[in-house]
């Protein structure tokens, strides 16, 4: 029994706190696990099954980064401030080289664009990051051009050689553009962006993983182009 004078939290500051404890540390939390083992799939199933244990594909650097960022952000729940530098910069870097890898890999595997020209979206990605860590300053108009991109080019396409494209298209044009623009590395509603992440990756898969590759060259694209 509470004692004369005794400060009584009422019942909805609970229900508020629990409710604070939900949405800010524990479903940010798995959302990052599952995401992570959701990418971890992903890249064992690409590896074996898509590219046959060849490495030289562009859609790895896309599910490492996912895999990679994902983990990292996990230190966010940790006291230590350390490593705020890395958990920035694999942040960004998942942001904008994910999709555009993805996108060169299928262009590339249905042939559908010669690799000069399926490696565009890939090399801005690249420029775009390369200007952040070199002037450390995020370039939103080259973020959000690349995106567009890569969200037009990936329907179109897909809509002609594999659905699952459209789908991923779907998934990862919604993150972007309803969570993540605008946001920094801790944004509002990690868990809905991440499960929207987690669909991009597994239906990305699936755009590249129907046992048919229409280009020879495939498992040489990077050295062939």
């Amino acid at each position: 029994m509470p004692k004369i004078g005794e400060n009584i939290m009422p019942p909805f500051a609970y229900q508020n706190k629990s409710r604070t404890l939900v949405e800010k540390v524990i479903l940010p939390f798995w959302s990052n696990i599952i995401l992570a083992t959701i990418a971890g799939f992903c890249l064992k199933d690409y590896y074996y099954e898509v590219t046959f244990r060849d490495i030289q594909h562009y859609a790895f650097v896309s599910y490492l980064l996912v895999i990679a960022n994902s983990l990292s952000a996990l230190l966010h729940f940790t006291n230590d401030s350390s490593y705020c530098d890395l958990r920035i910069l694999l942040d960004y870097a998942q942001q904008v080289m994910c999709f555009p890898m993805v996108l060169t890999d299928f262009l590339l595997k249905y042939n559908i664009a010669p690799a000069s020209i399926a490696v565009i979206p890939s090399i801005l990605s690249l420029l775009t990051v390369f200007l952040f860590v070199l002037l450390e300053y995020k370039r939103q108009d080259l973020t959000d051009l690349n995106i567009l991109i890569c969200l037009i080019t990936y329907t179109i396409t897909g809509m002609e050689y594999n659905a699952y494209a459209c789908i991923a298209a779907l998934f990862i044009g919604t993150a972007y553009f309803r969570f993540k623009r605008n946001e920094g590395v801790c944004i509002r509603k990690a868990s809905q962006y991440n499960l929207l992440m987690a669909g991009f990756v597994f239906f990305s898969l699936l755009s590249l993983d129907n046992g048919v590759s229409h280009n020879k060259m495939y498992k040489q694209q990077i050295r062939g182009w």
